[in-house]
């Protein structure tokens, strides 16, 4: 019994220590395993690794570490050393691997258990936290308990020889000995005590010896399947691996981190080579050891900690540090496992990708074109910010309607708006979400996968509207001057660089007795005689030099008469400066010439005959130069002063002025004046005018005729003239061209010729100069409230907020949604509404100061500018406008309509926004939490809100 319950408290002993030696090599394993996730990253390649390692172990050990994972309801054992398909695989639901089942619940502990083969074992199990697997270290019960069951036999053994030799020399001294029985029982009993006693110390020695004995091969075994595994990991690992010791020395490295870090080996250890090593923000590390010091002061591991690593040929890589506490039995510190990745290329490209994906986004949000992403069956996936301005729709909008629900019915054509071509190019007209009209010029393109089928189609979208109006006004402006031209009395005339003919008028060609197309491409040479066409040319000649003359030329008809014309020449240059051709006005002055001739001896009238050419050479000159420079006035009201200062070069001696019929109230009002005594009103109607009430021209000489009732009639009019010239556009007077003379002698046909070219020069501009005023009012007016539009509310509001930034000044702005607008709508239909509209925007017209700026933003909705307007102000303003509206009257047809109340939303710059954008989102967030809170109220912005 003795020798049972010491064999018993030994085997306790050794049962314990086994137990702290299997619990520590299950967190040893754990943690190696953790430490390859965090530099790999990669379970599957983690997995092979450990796999590769096991087959390579000696199949002769004795398996002590099981790693295994689960795989649906069934455990499988990773480092298995068969193929994967024959790998031990224990279904969840079995009483066997009880310890791989609790590891891999996340739990940590010791327990005698049957493992996978059915055998029961003394199992130490840990989890793998990140890889979701678990560790196993176990030792065979049988061969733990085989020493100390062999050692009680012998002992056992032992005793029952013992036994027998002295039961046996008993019974040899029975007989003649019997006197000395009691001693020699009691001699026997001392012999046996002690020989028990030395049973006992050599039985517990030959245990312990024993038992070191085994521990110690075990533990050689399991070290030397731990070294081996660690090797082949390191030798397979794609990362670096090092270990370093407590004093920062590297003593174990893979052959990966020698290559990646030039590590060179000696029998001293590693030696680091000379480089420069710097954190990711490229601040220079004096202190190569500080991650290592780190680790060792935290005891704790570190992840992803990345540098910059110079080497001394100049090159570098970045580099993915992990960093690991390695602990021994008491918890001391044995060093740090450090694993070291090469990201140089993996960086460079993420940094690539990520600066890629920012560009394309940046151009696709901030292009100055719409771009769509749009399905083949014509649903929309996508549209940057200004594809939703073009069309009104915001993108949510625009993602639940097609591609032909924006289009104009009229430009749709099967042929270019289905997907069957690969990219195409068309002018069409977008349907916006307010029902206005915008042309648009479509670029797409299909976009295909791998095996060419088509997947979507990407849109480019430019607004050409403006360019459709200028084309229109072009061509209109184009068709006026050609009719001009057509209906002058002077021939025009233009030739290329090779002096073709490229463009005659009616005029001209009836003057040379051809027509228009027999003209066309013949060279002016051909309609010239041939001793004149030297002279021709050498007329020509100076316009390629940019150089206007006017010259009188010889042209040969086509019945063989000829004709002397007078011709004006102005160079045409192409768009690089390169002289193209020539325009001339001719003349025909074959009659000037015929009488020329027949006065050639009559010295004073040639004179005063050159004189009158002269003067008409200067006259059209001049109205060449006053026509120039009303092209080039930008408002009706510069024209005025272009015609007050350049007429009186035309009409010298006379007084004149210009008078404007203004439609609204028929009045006739002098907008220029020259000359000390006009003998005429500035103001008075129509009807007081003989020309304008005629439509012709009214000449006055003498006092029998008939005069103007503007004219003055209380002055001498003995040698007072007047010379009425009706300004005519489109078969309508919008002016009138008045002249007065006091010398004695007519004013002569010619002057009168002049007055009335002036005078259709004047209305045709003048004429133009309004229709560009009314086309560009209509560009920025909405037509229903006559407030201005969205588009001149965001260049006003960016003018302004530009000026509040030079002059420190606030600007307010006030975002007004009129109430219930859609139950005037249902109830009186859109006529209905839009009278409301109309009542608003006369309202808010009449109620702003004169610096402030009322748009229609859209629907129901207006936006107010307050330039220099703080917050308190703009919230007065907005409250004595809400209560306007409020009490104002508004009928429909004979019927009145409700009480109209708005809501107001307010926002002032610079406190609720610096930009446009910021400051209408600012004021359109306050009106709607004026909508919120009931309506007919005045909600200023905030930053509660």
């Amino acid at each position: 019994m003795v020798t049972g319950l010491g064999l018993y408290l030994l085997y306790q002993t050794a049962l314990q220590g086994q137990k702290t030696r299997l619990s520590q090599t299950a967190k040893t394993q754990a943690l190696l395993l953790e430490s390859m996730y965090d530099t790999i990253k990669n379970p599957e390649i983690i997995e092979n690794t450990v796999a590769q390692a096991s087959k390579e172990q000696d199949n002769s050990q004795t398996a002590t570490v099981d790693i295994c994972k689960l795989l649906g309801n069934q455990i499988i054992l990773i480092n298995d050393r068969t193929e994967f398909s024959k790998k031990t695989i224990v279904p969840l639901s079995s009483n066997l691997a009880q310890a791989m089942h609790k590891a891999l619940q996340g739990y940590s502990g010791i327990t005698f258990a049957l493992d996978h083969r059915g055998i029961k074992v003394l199992a130490a199990y840990e989890p793998v936290e990140y890889l979701h697997w678990g560790v196993v270290a176990k030792v065979d019960l049988a061969e733990l308990r085989a020493p100390y069951i062999q050692t009680g036999i012998y002992t056992l053994l032992w005793a029952s020889v013992l036994n027998g030799l002295g039961g046996l020399f008993l019974w040899r001294l029975c007989h003649p000995m019997a006197k000395e029985l009691q001693q020699e029982k009691t001699i026997r009993q001392d012999l046996e005590n002690r020989i028990a006693k030395h049973t006992d110390e050599l039985a517990q020695i030959n245990q312990q010896f024993h038992q070191e004995i085994t521990e110690r091969q075990r533990l050689e075994e399991v070290r030397e399947r731990e070294i081996d595994l660690l090797a082949r990991i390191m030798e397979t690992s794609p990362v670096g691996i090092l270990m370093v010791n407590p004093n920062g020395d590297i003593v174990i490295a893979s052959e990966q981190a020698e290559k990646m870090l030039g590590l060179l080996k000696t029998e001293q250890g590693y030696q680091m080579p000379p480089w420069r090593v710097s954190d990711e923000a490229g601040n220079l590390i004096n202190d190569q050891k500080h991650l290592c010091k780190q680790v060792m002061e935290g005891r704790q591991s570190i992840y992803d900690v990345r540098e910059m690593i110079e080497f001394a040929d100049g090159s570098h890589i970045l580099v993915s540090i992990n960093g690991s506490p390695v602990f021994d039995e008491t918890t001391r510190l044995e060093g740090v496992v450090f694993t070291v990745e090469d990201i140089t290329e993996r960086f460079q490209v993420e940094t690539a990708l990520l600066h890629s994906e920012t560009q394309f986004r940046a151009i696709f949000e901030q292009a100055s074109v719409g771009i769509g992403i749009v399905a083949l069956s014509g649903q929309f996936i996508r549209v940057n910010q200004r594809y939703c301005e073009l069309t009104g729709y915001s993108e949510a909008e625009l993602q639940e309607k097609t591609y032909q629900d924006i289009l104009h019915p009229e430009d749709f054509n099967p042929n270019t708006d289905t997907p069957d071509m690969n990219n195409f190019s068309v002018e069409k007209r977008y349907i916006r979400k307010d029902n206005s009209i915008i042309w648009i010029h479509l670029s797409g393109s299909i976009v295909k996968d791998q095996n060419g089928q088509p997947m979507y189609i990407v849109g480019v979208v430019e607004d050409i509207t403006e360019r459709k109006q200028a084309i229109t006004a072009l061509k209109e402006s184009e068709e006026r001057y050609r009719r001009i031209i057509e209906t002058t009395a002077e021939g025009v005339w233009s030739i290329d660089l090779n002096n073709r003919t490229t463009f005659v008028n009616q005029r001209m060609a009836q003057m040379l007795g051809y027509t228009v197309e027999e003209m066309l491409g013949r060279s002016i040479l051909e309609f010239t005689d041939t001793e004149d066409q030297v002279m021709t040319l050498q007329k020509l000649a100076p316009h390629q030099q940019e150089i206007t003359e006017s010259h009188d030329l010889k042209f040969l008809c086509k019945d063989g008469k000829s004709i002397w014309t007078m011709i004006s020449t102005n160079s045409i240059f192409d768009a690089e400066g390169n002289y193209a051709g020539a325009l001339g006005m001719l003349t025909d002055i074959t009659e000037r010439k015929q009488t020329e001739k027949a006065l050639q001896q009559a010295n004073i009238q040639l004179i005063e005959w050159n004189r009158k050419l002269q003067q008409r050479n200067q006259e059209i000159l001049l109205l060449n130069q006053i026509s120039d420079f009303l092209q080039a006035c930008l408002s009706v009201e510069e024209a005025y002063q272009v015609i007050g200062e350049l007429l009186p070069t035309l009409f010298t001696g006379y007084q004149g002025a210009v008078f404007i019929i203004n439609e609204t109230s028929n009045l006739v009002e002098a907008v220029a004046t020259w000359g000390e005594d006009l003998h005429s009103k500035t103001l008075f109607t129509a009807d007081e005018c003989w020309a304008l009430r005629r439509g012709k021209i009214h000449w006055v000489h003498e006092q029998s005729h008939l005069r103007c009732q503007h004219v003055h009639h209380n002055v001498s009019t003995a040698y007072n003239q007047s010379l009425c010239v009706p300004m005519m556009a489109q078969g309508k007077a919008i002016g009138l061209l008045y002249l007065c003379y006091d010398q004695c002698e007519p004013i002569s046909p010619t002057k009168q010729q002049l007055a009335q070219t002036v005078a259709e020069h004047l209305s045709l501009a003048l004429a133009n100069l309004n229709l560009r005023e009314t086309l560009q009012a209509q560009s920025i007016i909405d037509p229903l409230t006559n407030l201005y539009n969205r588009r001149y509310m965001e260049e006003a509001l960016k003018r302004e907020i530009n000026l509040a930034k030079r002059k420190r000044h606030p600007v307010g702005i006030m975002m007004l949604d009129v109430d219930h607008f859609r139950q005037f709508n249902a109830t009186f239909g859109h006529e209905g509404g839009n009278c409301v509209l109309k009542a608003v925007g006369s309202f808010l017209s009449r109620h702003i100061r004169s610096g402030d700026i009322a748009c229609r933003y859209g629907g129901e909705e207006f936006l107010l500018i307050l330039p220099e307007a703080s917050l308190e102000i703009s919230l007065q303003r907005a409250e004595q406008i809400r209560q306007g509206l409020k009490q104002m009257q508004v009928s429909y047809g004979e019927q009145l309509l409700s009480q109209i109340t708005v809501s107001i939303g307010l926002a002032c710059f610079p406190d609720h926004g610096k930009t446009i954008e910021e400051l209408i989102k600012s004021a359109d967030f306050a009106l709607y939490q004026a909508k919120n809170a009931g309506r007919d109220r005045v909600v200023r912005y905030t930053v509660d809100l």
